[in-house]
C-alpha cells in the first residue's frame, strides 16, 4: 500500500475488455472523485469528460439518487451521491423516464427536485452506474479518469476476468511497479482501499 493509505493500479488494456470485465462494475455503481457541489452537467461533461451532445442527444435517461432529472443544469451533485446514465429504455417506462420528455408529467411526484441553497465547492466522491450502452461509451471515460474500489471488489474482478486479463493486459503497474495479473492476488487485501486507473492504448504486451 502507497504512502498515502491507498494503493494505486493500473492497467493497459485492450478496448474489447472492458465490457466482459467491467460491466457488472458499471451497474452496480463505480465511486468515482469529483469537485462538488456542482450541477450534473458539469460532473458528466467537464469532469467526466461526455461530450454535450451526447449527453443532450444519446443519454436518454438521468438519476440523481434515485429520482429522475429532467434539467440536468439545475440538479446539484453532491458527496456520496448516485448518479444514473441510461440511453434510450424500451417501453413505456423509457418514454416516461426520459428527461425531459413529453411524458414526465406522469412522474412528477419521483422527478428530481433542485435545492437552490449554495454550496461550497469541495472534493469528493460519488457513485455513477451505467446501463445498456453507455456501459461502452462513458464506460472507458470513467475507467481513465480513475475510480476508487476495495480489495475486495479487485479480487471479485479477477474471479471473473483474471484469464481475459492475462492475456489481453497490455501492462499491469500497482504503485509504480510493473506487475503481472495473476500475481495481484497474492499482493492485494480485501480491506485494501485502491484507486484504479484503466487505459485502451498503448503499446502491445511483449
Amino acid at each position: 500500500m502507497g504512502n498515502d493509505g491507498y494503493t494505486t493500479l493500473r492497467f493497459q488494456i485492450e478496448p474489447a475488455l472492458i465490457p466482459p470485465c467491467f460491466t457488472p462494475l458499471f451497474s452496480r455503481g463505480v465511486r468515482v472523485g469529483a469537485c462538488l457541489e456542482c450541477s450534473l452537467k458539469e460532473l458528466i461533461c467537464r469532469q467526466i469528460g461526455v461530450a454535450e451532445d451526447y449527453l443532450e442527444n444519446r443519454i436518454q435517461t438521468v438519476f440523481l439518487n434515485g429520482n429522475p432529472v429532467d434539467d440536468v443544469n439545475r440538479a446539484t451533485v453532491g458527496e456520496g451521491a448516485t448518479v444514473a446514465l441510461s440511453a434510450a429504455m424500451p417501453g413505456l417506462a423509457g418514454a416516461v423516464l426520459r428527461k425531459g420528455g413529453v411524458l414526465a408529467t406522469l412522474r412528477k411526484n419521483i422527478t428530481y427536485r433542485s435545492n437552490a441553497s449554495a454550496r461550497e465547492t469541495c472534493e469528493g466522491r460519488v457513485i455513477v452506474k451505467l446501463f445498456n450502452m453507455t456501459t461502452r461509451e462513458v464506460g472507458p471515460l470513467l475507467l481513465a479518469r480513475g475510480i476508487w474500489m476495495e480489495g475486495a471488489e479487485l479480487r471479485e474482478l479477477l474471479d471473473r476476468c483474471e484469464d481475459l486479463l492475462e492475456k489481453g493486459c497490455r501492462r499491469a503497474i500497482l504503485d509504480n511497479s510493473p506487475i503481472g495479473v495473476l500475481d495481484l492476488r497474492s499482493r492485494i487485501k480485501d480491506k485494501d482501499t485502491l484507486f484504479l486507473q484503466v487505459i485502451t492504448e498503448g503499446p502491445s504486451k511483449k
